[in-house]
């Protein structure tokens, strides 16, 4: 594979204050680009197709504090474009690519190219200078050809290129960032069989950052009193979490058919292929990644820690859902859920097998239905970053048990992993209430349960 990223590195000192954050992303020209995989798309989702170059860049929300001010960095063709983003770290509407948000106080901007390990702090010659005022909120250059750095006074980013990874059977970038799928033939255990056309997976690069874990009261008001004391106060104190690894994240729950073509079987109730696979428990999970990993070399999957997954769920969000505050109208009536996620208020509309769950006495539904279960992945709206199902479908197994939080800002943060321990489930299901499909709520198991509402999906930082 000829793809060439790049990426930060912290060979060079940042000035004092700063921080450094890895960001990758491709250099036009530096490779041969794939088609990506056919995916049936949801016919409701708005528009998000980039402008052409020639077309202006959307004006911008304006700061509120300079503490959360950010630049956005796009990409679009051989340009960069720099555009004041607000309060938003991500934002949806993107006039090219985005690249990262980088935090400024004074709009000022330096890109400086790298020839050498050690760029020479006192070299100014080659450093160009660019600064977003209030009249005049974008402002862009050419993408330097060589590894480059960003500085603005809050922060010190270096872009150095990096070689594709060895599992990706194709890779390239669209309107949500980085892709790359990973394809493998299915295993059916009996020799001289016909072989199948290769079970393909799409991972979605997320990049490290940081985000506000937990939730405010404010966003549990009106729950249950019962469930507000008994779950909800395992959402707070909301505290800044620091990821200082990007990684690869599955864009969709595990299927049927990528479990099959590993383990040769399908535990699901719901079976189709496109359906994610569910019934299987924390350990089953375990079985599936090592064997993955043998058959693909370099792979090294394994699931996401809890605040790997939230900060992926959010996606640079900070509501309830990335499609919103949550407002309920009933148990299972929830309308910003409708767009994104199967849960307890929809997840009968267009249930085709006949051995659904009996949803007809489910109270205060969104939609009437009688019969409800998973549905094939990919049919709702994606978050920002391209991932679809984080919330709704299946719950999602995490590597790791609940942690308790506290104040403090952590760092690649980690819970318990004592073998036979509980381990945190994310993201609600088909099967349970609107209040539970946040990026919040947390749920834990022993790692030897199964439901046909848990499933999963793996993390890949090679």
């Amino acid at each position: 594979m000829g793809l060439d990223l790049y990426a930060v590195s912290g060979t060079a000192q940042p000035p004092s204050g700063r921080h450094v954050i890895d960001t990758p992303f491709w250099y036009p020209g530096s490779f041969e680009p794939r088609n990506e995989p056919i995916r049936r798309e949801p016919t409701d989702r708005p528009s998000q197709t980039p402008p052409n170059p020639t077309e202006s860049v959307p004006e911008a929300t304006p700061t509120e504090s300079p503490q959360e001010h950010y630049i956005g960095v796009y990409q679009q063709g051989d340009r960069l474009i720099f555009n004041d983003i607000g309060r938003e770290q991500h934002p949806v509407s993107m006039p090219g690519s985005l690249l990262a948000a980088i935090s400024s106080t004074d709009g000022s901007i330096e890109i400086e190219p790298i020839d050498s390990d050690e760029p020479d702090p006192a070299r100014t010659d080659n450093i160009t200078r660019l600064r977003i005022q209030e009249a005049e909120n974008s402002t862009h250059c050419q993408l330097p050809s060589a590894d480059f750095s960003i500085h603005t006074d809050q922060e010190h980013r270096i872009f150095r290129r990096l070689t594709a990874p060895k599992w990706a059977d194709a890779i390239g970038r669209d309107r949500f960032g980085l892709w790359a799928t990973l394809a493998l033939e299915a295993n059916t255990g009996k020799p001289n069989t016909r072989r199948d056309e290769p079970v393909i997976q799409r991972l979605r690069w997320i990049p490290p950052g940081q985000f506000i874990m937990g939730s405010p009261e404010s966003e549990r008001a009106g729950f249950p009193r019962y469930e507000q004391d008994k779950w909800g106060a395992r959402e707070e104190p909301r505290h800044r979490v620091i990821l200082t690894r990007g990684h690869w994240l599955f864009d969709t729950p595990c299927t049927q058919a990528l479990w099959r073509a590993v383990m040769g079987e399908n535990p699901s109730r719901f079976q189709t292929p496109e359906r994610p696979v569910e019934s299987v428990s924390w350990h089953e999970v375990d079985g599936f990644i090592k064997k993955i990993n043998e058959r693909i070399p370099d792979l090294n999957l394994m699931l996401p820690t809890e605040a790997q997954w939230e900060y992926a769920c959010r996606a640079g969000t900070e509501t309830a859902t990335h499609g919103g505050p949550i407002a309920l109208s009933g148990s299972n009536h929830a309308k910003v859920l409708d767009a994104i996620a199967w849960y307890g208020g929809n997840s009968g509309i267009d249930f085709e097998l006949d051995n659904g769950c009996d949803s007809s006495g489910w109270r205060e539904k969104q939609y009437d239905h009688r019969l409800a279960g998973t549905h094939p992945v990919a049919r709702k709206q994606p978050n920002p970053w391209g991932l679809h199902d984080m919330l709704g479908n299946v719950w999602e197994w995490c590597r790791d048990g609940p942690r308790a939080y506290g104040d403090e800002t952590v760092i690649d943060p980690i819970g318990p992993e004592k073998s036979g321990g509980e381990r945190t489930v994310r993201g609600g299901s088909w099967y349970y209430f609107a209040r539970y499909v946040r990026a919040a709520f947390r749920l834990q198991y022993q790692p030897g349960v199964r439901f046909d509402r848990l499933g999963f999906r793996c993390i890949c930082h090679s």
